[in-house]
């Protein structure tokens, strides 16, 4: 039995993964979001600040599984191989993405601090103002410049997919 899908329209996508069985939608859909958000994840690399290109390796697709619905983040891994580490050989995480994308605030010291630099010890007087950092948004940037070629994408692979999909799950005794 073969069956052709021509889809014009996003809904009749939506109506056909609605009538895939439970748990063979979201392992489809997990793989076709894997595919579609490929675009977002370089330009986002490219993106980056980079002084020590940390925040840029870090960077990945991180599926949320426990999560209700199919989900899928592109942003800095910090988990496992990318946890951070205060020995700059082995820091291999972005767990700072957030103060790079929307910046920081300044602030003054309400006590005297003491830090440990290269050239040495320097000892910040109370009253010090420390100045922020201004955003740079590069996720944001990302998002934008590829979000149009992520929905096609996306789509696309639905599309060209889903009748590969129902053949293997008729075959299989599900549909």
């Amino acid at each position: 039995m073969s069956t052709t899908f021509i889809m014009r329209n996003q809904q009749e996508i939506i109506n056909l993964l609605r009538k895939l069985p439970k748990g063979y939608d979201s392992k489809f859909l997990r793989k076709t979001l894997g595919f579609a958000t490929t675009p977002t994840l370089r330009a986002a690399k490219e993106r980056a600040p980079s002084r020590v290109g940390i925040l840029a390796r870090s960077m990945g697709k991180i599926q949320l599984r426990k999560a209700r619905f199919v989900s899928l983040v592109i942003g800095p891994r910090v988990k496992g191989a990318f946890r951070a580490s205060r020995d700059p050989e082995k820091n291999r995480g972005g767990w700072y993405a957030h103060f790079v994308e929307f910046g920081t605030k300044g602030y003054t010291l309400k006590k005297r601090k003491i830090l440990k630099t290269k050239r040495g010890i320097a000892v910040l007087k109370k009253g010090t103002f420390i100045p922020g950092q201004p955003p740079r948004s590069f996720m944001r940037a990302a998002w934008d410049s590829t979000r149009a070629k992520v929905e096609q994408r996306f789509f696309d692979k639905i599309e060209s997919r889903m009748e590969l999909e129902v053949k293997r799950l008729t075959t299989k005794g599900v549909l």
